[in-house]
C-alpha cells in the first residue's frame, strides 16, 4: 500500500541571464529581482492523503490480512481513536484503546468477510451506538483489492453518515402510514355510513316483525360478520332465536327461528346482554363448552355442535333497545382464519343495533296495533252479542205481553206464563246491566279513577253471600258451589269492590268448570287473607295463561262461551288496587284455580291505591 502512495518527483530547470562583457563601457540596464525557486508538487500520496482527510465521510484502507493502513480523522473520530497508533493493526487490537467500541470494531470483520465473499462492492448499512446513547447510522461501501493470482491486496471501505437521511424518511414514513390510516378509516367511515343508511332503506320497507329480524341478519352478512343471530322478544317475556344468516347458506338451515331460547340467568354471553343492556366484545372465544354455548345464551349440550357448525372464534352482542324497552339483541360472529372481533366492530354493531331497535320496535308497534283492531273488533263483535242476547230476551217477553194486553186477552194468560215471562225479562235485565258496569268499570280502570271506599270487611261472609246469589244459576248450569268459609276473615277492604271479585271469580268457575263441583275457600292470617277458587273443568292452555288477566282476552273461543273477556281483567285491577295479587295454576283438561291474596292493614291498601 505504501508503494501505491509513494511518486517521483519532477525537477526544473534554472535559467539564468549573465550580463555582456567586453572593453567597452558596459551600458546600465534595469535588472529584475531574482525569482523565488519554486515548491516542489504534492506527490500522489500527499494528495490523496488530503483528499482522505478533506473528506468528512469515515474512509478506511485495509491491508489483504484486515489491518488498517489509512484512516482519516472521521474515521478515527467514529470509533473513538483520535491520537492512536492504528497503523497496521487489527480491529481486535485497536479494541483495547476503545472499550465502549469494542463490540462495534469487533463486528466490522464480519461485514469485511461479505465483500471479500462477493469479490466486489459491497454495500450494507451498519449501526454505531454513541457514548451519548443515541446511534448513528452509516451506508458502508467496502470495495475488496485483489493481485491478479487472486490474493487478498487490500480493502477500501467508504462510510458515510446517513442518521438524519433515515430520520427524515422514517418520518415520512410515519406520516404516510398516518395518512393512509387516516384515508383507510375514512374509507371504513363511509362503508359503514353507507351500510348503516342501506340498512334503515332495507328495514324500513316492511313492518313484519319476522321478516325485519331477517332482514337484518342477512344485512350482516358478510360486511359485519361470517355469521349473525338476532335474538327478539317473544309474547311471553322470554328471548329466542329470531333469525340467523351465515356466509354459507347452507348452515343457516341448522338453526330455525325459535329452536333456541336464551336462558336469562347464564353468565355472560348474549344472556348477560339482554338481561343488563350491556353490549359485549368477545375478542377470543375459549376452547370450552361453556364459552361457546355462552354465544347462543344457551346450557343445552345439544347446541355445542351447532356452535362447532357455525364456526367462532369471536364475536359481539349488544342489545336492541328502542323507546327504553329491550326488545332481543344482535351476535355478530367471527369464524377462525378470519380478523378476530375488535372494538371497531363494536361500534359498528351498536349502531347498527340502534338503527335495528327502531326498525323492530316499529315493526313491534305495528303487530300491537294489528292486534288491538283485531282485539277490538273481536270485543265489539262478542259485546254486540252478549247486549243484544239479553235484549232479545227482554223485547220478546215484553212484545208477548204486550201483544196480549192490546187483544184484551191479558187476564186471559196464565200466572204462571206471565211470571215466567217476567222472571226471564228481570234476569235479562240484571245480566244486561252486569255488561254495561264491566263496560263502565274498565273505562274508571283505564281513566285511574277506581275509587276504594274502605271498611271493615268480613271476607268469609262476603263470600257466603256471593255463593248463594249465584246457587241458582250453578244449579242451571248442572253444577255446585262448595264454600269452605266458616270463619271471620275481617280487614280494611272496599265492600262492593271485593264482592266483584268473588263473583267474578265463581262466575268464571261456573262457567268453565264443565259442571263439576267448584270449590271456593276463604282464609287468613294476622296480616293477610287469601281467596281461592277451584275448578275441575276444562282448564287454560300454557300459552294463554300470561295473558289471561289483560284486558279483552279469553283462554277459549267466546263461539262456545260467552262473555266479554273482562271479567279478570277487572279482578286483577281490583286486587292490585287493594295491594293484594291473585295467581293462576292451571292444566288443561284439569281445571284452573285463582289464589288472591290481600293485606288485611289499611295502610298497605291505601299506599297501593294512591
Amino acid at each position: 500500500m505504501a508503494a501505491m502512495m509513494r511518486s517521483a518527483p519532477r525537477d526544473r530547470e534554472a535559467r539564468h541571464e549573465h550580463a555582456p562583457a567586453g572593453g567597452a563601457r558596459a551600458e546600465e540596464r534595469y535588472s529584475p529581482p531574482e525569482e523565488a525557486p519554486p515548491e516542489p508538487a504534492m506527490s500522489s500520496a500527499e494528495r490523496l492523503r488530503t483528499l482522505i482527510e478533506a473528506s468528512p465521510d469515515p474512509i478506511f484502507m485495509k491491508d489483504g490480512e484486515g489491518r488498517w493502513l489509512e484512516v482519516n480523522r472521521a474515521g478515527l473520530e467514529l470509533f473513538g481513536l483520535e491520537g492512536v497508533d492504528y497503523q497496521g493493526k487489527s480491529e481486535a487490537e485497536l479494541s483495547a484503546f476503545t472499550p465502549f467500541y469494542r463490540q462495534a470494531l469487533l463486528f466490522c470483520p464480519d461485514t469485511d468477510r461479505v465483500a471479500w465473499d462477493a469479490g466486489k462492492l459491497s454495500r450494507v448499512e451498519e449501526s454505531v451506538p454513541r457514548p451519548d446513547g443515541s446511534v448513528r447510522t452509516y451506508d458502508v461501501y467496502k470495495v475488496p483489492l485483489f493481485y491478479p493470482d487472486g490474493r487478498r491486496k487490500g480493502l477500501v471501505a467508504l462510510g458515510r453518515d446517513i442518521t438524519d437521511r433515515r430520520r427524515a424518511e422514517e418520518e415520512r414514513d410515519k406520516l404516510l402510514e398516518k395518512e393512509q390510516a387516516a384515508r383507510a378509516a375514512a374509507e371504513r367511515a363511509e362503508r359503514r355510513s353507507a351500510f348503516l343508511a342501506e340498512t334503515t332503506r332495507i328495514l324500513s320497507g316492511t313492518l313484519d316483525y319476522e321478516d325485519t329480524a331477517t332482514r337484518l341478519a342477512h344485512l350482516c352478512v358478510p360486511f359485519a360478520a361470517d355469521w349473525c343471530a338476532v335474538w327478539t322478544v317473544d309474547g311471553h317475556g322470554g328471548v329466542h332465536l329470531g333469525a340467523l344468516a351465515h356466509v354459507d347458506p347452507a348452515r343457516e338451515a341448522l338453526a330455525a327461528p325459535g329452536s333456541i331460547r336464551v336462558e336469562p340467568d347464564l353468565p355472560g354471553g348474549v344472556s348477560h346482554v339482554v338481561r343488563f343492556g350491556q353490549p359485549l366484545l368477545c375478542p377470543s372465544v375459549a376452547d370450552t363448552p361453556e364459552a361457546r354455548l355462552a354465544a347462543l345464551g344457551t346450557r343445552d349440550p345439544s347446541c355445542e355442535e351447532l356452535v362447532r357448525t357455525l364456526g367462532l372464534s369471536s364475536y359481539v352482542a349488544v342489545p336492541l333497545v328502542a323507546r327504553g324497552r329491550t326488545l332481543g339483541a344482535i351476535t355478530l360472529a367471527r369464524m377462525p382464519g378470519s380478523p378476530s372481533a375488535c372494538a371497531a366492530d363494536l361500534t359498528l354493531a351498536e349502531d347498527l343495533g340502534h338503527h335495528a331497535a327502531l326498525a323492530l320496535a316499529n315493526a313491534r308497534l305495528y303487530e300491537e296495533s294489528q292486534e288491538a283492531i283485531r282485539a277490538r273488533d273481536e270485543f265489539l263483535s262478542i259485546a254486540s252479542h252478549e247486549l243484544r242476547t239479553p235484549c232479545t230476551s227482554l223485547r220478546l217477553g215484553i212484545e208477548a205481553l204486550l201483544r196480549h194486553a192490546r187483544a184484551g186477552k191479558l187476564d186471559r194468560m196464565p200466572a204462571p206464563l206471565i211470571e215466567r215471562l217476567l222472571e226471564t225479562s228481570d234476569r235479562q235485565s240484571k245480566h244486561l246491566l252486569h255488561l254495561i258496569d264491566r263496560l263502565l268499570d274498565v273505562s274508571r280502570l283505564e281513566a285511574g279513577h277506581l275509587d276504594l271506599e274502605l271498611e271493615e270487611v268480613d271476607l268469609a261472609a262476603l263470600t257466603r253471600e256471593a255463593a248463594g246469589e249465584l246457587r241458582e244459576e250453578s244449579a242451571r248450569m248442572g253444577g255446585t258451589l262448595l264454600v269452605e268459609a266458616e270463619r271471620p276473615v275481617r280487614g280494611m277492604w272496599d265492600r262492593a269492590r271485593l264482592r266483584q271479585v268473588v263473583t267474578n271469580l265463581l262466575g268464571n268457575a261456573l262457567k268453565y268448570g264443565a259442571g263439576k263441583p267448584v270449590r271456593v275457600r276463604a282464609s287468613g292470617d294476622e296480616s293477610q287473607a287469601w281467596l281461592c277458587v277451584e275448578d275441575r273443568g276444562i282448564g287454560i292452555p300454557e300459552d294463554r295463561q300470561p295473558h289471561i288477566f289483560e284486558r279483552f282476552e279469553r283462554a277459549v273461543s267466546s263461539r262456545h262461551y260467552g262473555g266479554l273477556g273482562l271479567g279478570l281483567y277487572i279482578v286483577r285491577q281490583i286486587v292490585e288496587a287493594h295491594g293484594g295479587t291473585i295467581a293462576l295454576a292451571s292444566h288443561p283438561g284439569e281445571g284452573s284455580t285463582f289464589t288472591v291474596t290481600l293485606p288485611k292493614a289499611r295502610a298497605a291498601v291505601t299506599a297501593r291505591a294512591s
